[in-house]
């Protein structure tokens, strides 16, 4: 059978007792209840590199925490295939490259940019997350919100071919993003998703469900009204209050397989393939969907997987600052600008006359000379 039909079929079955798919999972259910979105040291002195299965790290940071950041992520990996049905997903070919800050102003001086706490790219090599990881990092804030959430894309992506409809892909990728891994427990359905929140706040407004129910192979098309109310954040926003109560609801969270089989069958209109599947109209379910909401009673699962799923072999090993700036250069191309390029470009060359030979140093001076050509090339062209 093919992957994606496995997929589709083992998606959520079961889930009447635990929302999850894993039997070591579901034999590890701590709790089940709500919650309410209301509720919701220097470094040492050498760089190091943290490597695991599928993560490496880079950073001037403490030891320990860059330890316990691996740990999580690969956790986090782990659940995600767990409540997506995907029993022993393969080791990742393209590992997640996180590079990590002691302070959140080295980490906005090396992306040029005042306003962020961690971003995630896909580079060239794979993905790439920044972030500052201090004694003050707190897992569940919109920074590292950011990084699952882009994370599960990823994720996903490498093992399901036909995927998700978009609006339940984000939804998905913004509940899952709350888990927050504490101890030897894992708790999933936090409602403290970043848009969401915003919702709650009322700093947007629900749009058209059948705006976000169309979202199948793109994002929406907003009209002028759904853009004023709050657009795209009203999307994913709302795209994350179906999803969790879809997953919530005894009666829903089963029907999954149903609807993606739904909309891959030619003329069945994305309308038609979520009220067949679900046997409610979107009218009546959007009205079911913001009770939940109004209610904010958020059904929260916590889990106690065991080692299998909360264990994971990583190597440390210390680094010189030079070989940690040469292993930034891919992650710097990714984040080039006025304020840092000149700089960056200074210390490439001095890099180049250490070690002609170096890949990444020569990859860095190619790079940055194309860029430069190709801007040089854009104001004369404005100019004529």
């Amino acid at each position: 059978m093919p992957l994606f039909a496995q997929f589709k079929r083992q998606l959520l079955r079961g889930i009447s007792k635990a929302p999850l798919i894993s039997g070591a999972l579901a034999a590890g259910l701590l709790s089940y209840g709500t919650l309410g979105a209301s509720q919701a040291v220097a470094a040492d002195s050498l760089p190091l590199k943290i490597e695991s299965e599928n993560i490496v790290l880079y950073g001037d940071v403490r030891p320990d925490l860059a330890m316990e950041r691996v740990q999580h992520w690969e956790t986090y990996r782990k659940m995600v295939y767990a409540l997506s049905g995907i029993a022993n997903p393969p080791a990742d070919p393209n590992k997640l490259t996180i590079f990590a800050f002691n302070r959140v102003s080295d980490l906005q001086d090396f992306t040029d940019n005042r306003g962020i706490g961690g971003v995630y790219t896909q580079g060239i090599d794979g993905p790439i997350f920044l972030t500052s990881l201090n004694e003050n990092y707190r897992e569940g804030d919109y920074s590292s919100q950011t990084g699952f959430h882009e994370y599960t894309h990823h994720i996903l992506n490498a093992v399901v071919r036909e995927g998700f409809p978009r609006w339940y892909d984000e939804g998905f990728a913004n509940y899952l993003a709350t888990m927050k891994i504490e101890g030897d427990t894992v708790t999933v359905g936090d409602p403290s998703a970043a848009h969401l929140v915003r919702l709650k706040e009322k700093r947007v407004d629900f749009i058209d469900p059948d705006t976000v129910l169309n979202a199948i192979s793109f994002y929406p098309t907003m009209s002028r009204r759904e853009a004023r109310k709050g657009g795209m954040t009203s999307f994913y926003g709302q795209s994350t209050l179906y999803v969790h109560y879809l997953l919530s609801n005894p009666e829903y969270r089963s029907k999954l397989p149903d609807y993606l089989k739904n909309i891959t069958t030619p003329g069945v209109s994305p309308e038609d393939a979520f009220e067949d599947a679900y046997g409610v109209s979107i009218k009546d379910f959007h009205r079911e969907a913001r009770e939940y909401f109004r209610k904010d009673e958020y059904v929260v699962t916590v889990y106690q997987p065991g080692p299998d799923i909360m264990e994971a072999d990583a190597d440390i090993e210390r680094l010189t600052e030079e070989t940690l700036a040469r292993m930034q250069i891919p992650a710097r191309l990714e984040f080039l600008g006025d304020g840092n390029a000149n700089d960056f470009n200074r210390e490439l060359m001095k890099a180049f006359q250490e070690d002609p030979d170096d890949p990444l140093t020569n990859a860095g001076l190619v790079t940055i000379d194309v860029q430069a050509e190709r801007a040089h090339f854009l104001d004369q062209h404005v100019e004529a």
